[in-house]
């Protein structure tokens, strides 16, 4: 990961208040009753489930940056171990999803206030801003996983997109099938 920059639109408040919004809409896609307990493409995670899942990832991430002030940048686990990771930690998850994916993308937001700044992370130190791009897709891939287990789509605003697509450049390489760059992205992420 030595080339960390992401792309054209990388303004740091920009993408800040993208994930803002992202965990905004996220919240309120999620949260109805009825939609908590409809199965997702995530197998055998419920929405709730997904929910939690994501409560768990953005805790990693602020814990990860927590870490890294101490002064130490080793990553948390190994990169293939990020599956079996997270399938323990949904499924030992208790409490209130919603409240806690609130609480810790919350925590993360307060806390990432240097987007210069080295944090530990799985695959060796990144920046900041990588993660912050990084929690930004989490939010928006897993809304279309929300939408499509609703049975509606979910598509990004622009700037989300364009604030995704190079990062997604970066890790699958390869033009955007069709010319669409969001179809780029779900299918770079196994969607």
């Amino acid at each position: 990961m030595a080339d960390t920059s992401c792309g054209a639109v990388n303004e740091w408040d920009t993408v800040v208040d993208l994930v803002r919004r992202e965990l905004r809409d996220f919240v309120a896609a999620a949260s109805p009753a009825t939609v908590q307990t409809l199965p997702t493409r995530c197998s055998p995670w419920t929405v709730r489930d997904l929910t939690a899942h994501m409560a768990i990832t953005f805790r990693r991430f602020a814990d990860m940056l927590v870490q890294s002030r101490t002064g130490d940048l080793s990553p948390p686990f190994r990169a293939d171990e990020i599956t079996a990771i997270n399938v323990r930690q949904v499924e030992s998850f208790a409490g209130d999803p919603i409240r806690d994916l609130q609480t810790q993308a919350g925590r993360f937001l307060s806390l990432a206030s240097d987007p210069e700044e080295m944090m530990a992370h799985q695959r060796g130190p990144i920046p900041v801003r990588l993660q912050m791009h990084f929690a930004l897709s989490e939010l928006a891939l897993h809304r279309h996983d929300v939408e499509e287990a609703k049975g509606s789509d979910y598509r990004p605003p622009e700037p989300v997109i364009l604030a995704l697509l190079p990062v997604w450049e970066k890790l699958r390489p390869g033009a955007p099938p069709s010319g669409d760059p969001w179809q780029h992205v779900l299918g770079a992420s196994g969607r």
